[in-house]
């Protein structure tokens, strides 16, 4: 099952990474937000980690930056981006 986080409040989310959140309603739009949205998610991370980020994130902690993986990760969402729906393309 895909899981991932939520960039606006930490909650964990089914379904693809770019999917809106459960609970807060935050739903990822742009390159920017995309690519940190793949890397919050199981194709990168295993649950257990992801629930330790979740933890970190909701006791104040920012959520990691991994600069490198983020790098990667932004040449295939923006090759990605012109086939995503149109409210994921843009940030609002």
């Amino acid at each position: 099952m895909p899981l991932a986080l939520c960039l606006e409040c930490g909650a964990m989310k089914t379904g693809p990474a770019w999917s809106r959140c459960p609970e807060c309603g935050y739903r990822p739009a742009g390159l920017e937000a995309l690519t940190r949205q793949l890397a919050l998610s199981y194709h990168y991370r295993c649950e257990e980690e992801l629930l330790d980020l979740a933890g970190r994130f909701r006791a104040g902690e920012p959520w990691p930056a991994d600069l490198e993986l983020q790098e990667e990760l932004r040449d295939w969402v923006e090759v990605a981006l012109p086939d995503l729906p149109e409210e994921l393309r843009e940030a609002p």
